[in-house]
């Protein structure tokens, strides 16, 4: 016997219960991996229950591929700018409420929709965060007067963002 059964619960409740259910689940799932994400365990609960704002994350990915590439041997100092088309698309959790109400004549169906946020908090509950396109990557190297230096550069970007090579400038640092 199953808990809809043993409450007495129609389908359209049962199928409530179980979105209900993936919601938290993936809330539980977020607020775990974030906890586990943050670096300095002295941070503050503010800056633990947002997620790093979009801006953060472009620049982290910028410096993160500048210290890669500048691992390189040769490549000297370097610099990276990402060009990115769009915005970041983000997704929320939210409670939908379905209610149906009938009359002699008609049957009118409605929903509510509510974004879940985190308990206390004003912030609401990120599902998905989904990056813009990149349209261009610039790097400016020391050593990029050395064709293998460039090919090396060129080819460590292209499988860092999974971009052809085609979007991707390399310049001499002057």
């Amino acid at each position: 016997m199953g808990i809809g059964e043993k409450l007495n619960l129609g389908e359209k409740e049962k199928k409530l219960v179980i979105k209900l259910g993936l919601v938290v689940l993936a809330a539980l799932f977020l607020l775990f991996f974030s906890n586990l994400s943050t670096k300095d365990t002295t941070t503050t609960a503010e800056e633990t229950t947002a997620s790093e704002s979009t801006n953060d994350i472009l620049v982290d990915l910028e410096k993160d591929l500048e210290t890669a590439l500048s691992d390189i041997e040769g490549a000297g100092a370097v610099t990276v700018q990402i060009k990115w088309q769009g915005i970041t698309e983000k997704e929320y959790a939210y409670n939908l409420e379905e209610s149906e109400s009938e009359s002699d004549t008609d049957t009118e169906k409605s929903t509510r929709k509510e974004m879940v946020l985190l308990d206390g908090e004003t912030s609401p509950v990120l599902v998905n965060e989904t990056l813009p396109p990149i349209e261009g990557v610039l790097i400016i190297a020391e050593g990029a007067y050395d064709p293998d230096i460039r090919e090396t550069l060129l080819n460590a970007t292209a499988t860092f963002l999974d971009i052809g090579a085609n979007r991707i400038q390399i310049a001499r640092k002057g």
